[in-house]
């Protein structure tokens, strides 16, 4: 699959979680379970997308 296109993927699933994220917290808090894993879910996607950056930054040098 083209990187343009996960990148894509990747930035939808992320703005995704932050609305869902953002939902259950004024539901439920921030500390309920299911904030706590949504939350867990958007960080390790976050620290990925920000690797892809950086490599690709590094293939443009």
């Amino acid at each position: 699959m083209n990187n343009m296109y996960m990148n894509e993927d990747l930035q939808k699933r992320i703005e995704y979680l932050r609305k869902k994220m953002m939902q259950i917290a004024e539901n439920k808090g921030l500390t309920d379970t299911e904030s706590v894993k949504v939350s867990q879910e958007l960080d390790i996607l976050l620290n990925h997308y920000e690797k892809m950056k950086e490599q690709a930054n590094n293939k443009n040098m």
